[in-house]
């Protein structure tokens, strides 16, 4: 059952997509899956605080304005921890897209702002700026399925309000996605 936050988030994402479908060109909807790397969260007395791998998946939505330029909004939901800690941690993307076509695929390089709201047991849930950059290469399955492979580097302000000793930091990830689309 989704929580009311995992609903507002949602609301959001349609809200946008439904906003994105109207402006013209093509666009593309589909699923994202793949594995997130975190860094370190904060520093105590007792050590350094580390993100945990694991595995991240949402939806994504991109758009063409022309050729060369586009627009990605990207949802995802990554169940991760902090040291045997649940953390709970949506991220929401949105990206100006450089893109590169050859023959059968499309090489692009997402980059923009957004939006982390994250809930580490014990503490109040918290919702934080983000930005990212990366890279990606889409291929052509059929005329309007495809699939891409993409890295993303993400910068998070923070993930928590920590009590004193902790000195919270700001998290660096890394994901690895696999995404399948469909374009219409």
């Amino acid at each position: 059952m989704l929580r009311r936050r995992h609903k507002t988030w949602v609301a959001v994402c349609v809200v946008l997509l439904a906003a994105g479908g109207t402006w013209v060109r093509a666009d593309e909807a589909g699923v994202t899956v793949g594995e997130f790397w975190g860094g370190p969260l904060a520093a105590s007395p007792e050590g350094e605080m580390e993100v945990d791998n694991h595995f991240a998946a949402g939806v994504f939505f991109d758009h063409d304005f022309d050729e060369f330029w586009g627009l990605m909004i990207r949802y995802e939901r990554v169940p991760t921890g902090v040291d045997g800690t649940d953390l709970d941690l949506d991220l929401l993307d949105v990206s100006g897209v450089i893109r590169f076509r050859w023959s059968n695929h499309l090489s692009y390089f997402p980059f923009g702002v957004g939006a982390s709201r994250s809930d580490l047991e014990g503490t109040d849930s918290v919702t934080r700026f983000t930005a990212h950059v990366g890279a990606g290469v889409r291929f052509a399955l059929s005329e309007n399925l495809g699939v891409r492979l993409e890295g993303r580097y993400r910068y998070l302000s923070s993930l928590a309000n920590l009590p004193d000793p902790y000195d919270e930091k700001a998290v660096n990830t890394i994901e690895a996605s696999l995404l399948v689309g469909y374009r219409f």
